[in-house]
């Protein structure tokens, strides 16, 4: 009964740091255009909508809303397919063409991962679980192929310094991407190795890396190779 308490008492507080770490992420976003005035505005739009989107929708976990149970996807739906535009845009740097069909790709196929787990976590069909999830799963594949292999040839055709810290860049989302089954496995909703109270921590503090955290490496990266062009 104590752990379980504790528990469920500890979620409120990791909760608004995440929130507020998102928000004020969003204001010293908007700082940096001010510092890093070479690296375009769209990557501060980006970036800042991100994190504000995502600090928003947590707050659904403060104040119970209709949409609660679900504002984790309504979350990602949004912010993932943001991030692997970011990516997307970080690798085409000074390109004088987007190819807006490796984009699009990308974006298309981050969403329908999130849309497919949405409908997994949804429906009451065992069969229809796995379909979706098998398709997300697919999904899933497919995006981490288009950040590896297209994107990271587009960003070695720039400059060997950009394409040396898109590598970085994206082997970071991909790794903390991967880790978000890996936390679900051990779980007490899978193999139980972790309790409740650890695995809700995690699940907040893996979207600080990936949204925040991501955001000032992608902002930092693109303004030390504008430094050097």
């Amino acid at each position: 009964m104590v752990e379980e308490y504790n528990a469920i008492s500890s979620v409120p507080y990791w909760i608004t740091t995440y929130i507020t770490i998102s928000f004020i992420s969003a204001i010293v976003f908007a700082w940096l255009r001010t510092v890093w005035h070479r690296v375009p505005g769209i990557f501060y739009v980006i970036h800042g909508a991100i994190v504000t989107w995502s600090g928003t929708m947590y707050l659904n976990f403060l104040f119970e809303t209709p949409i609660s149970h679900i504002a984790w996807y309504i979350d990602w739906v949004i912010t993932t397919p943001l991030i692997v535009l970011a990516l997307a845009l970080t690798a085409q740097f000074q390109r004088s063409q987007i190819a807006w069909d490796v984009t699009w790709l990308i974006i298309g196929a981050q969403a329908l991962t999130i849309i497919t787990g949405l409908l997994a976590h949804l429906t009451s069909s065992t069969h229809g679980m796995y379909a979706w999830f098998t398709i997300g799963c697919i999904m899933m594949l497919l995006v981490w192929y288009i950040i590896w292999v297209p994107l990271m040839r587009m960003a070695q055709q720039h400059s060997r310094q950009l394409h040396h810290k898109y590598q970085r860049i994206g082997l970071f989302v991909i790794a903390l991407w991967a880790t978000y089954p890996i936390v679900w496995m051990l779980s007490p909703i899978g193999l139980g190795y972790i309790g409740d109270a650890t695995t809700r921590i995690l699940f907040v503090v893996l979207p600080i890396l990936c949204k925040p955290g991501f955001g000032f490496l992608d902002l930092y990266c693109l303004n030390s190779v504008t430094n050097n062009t």
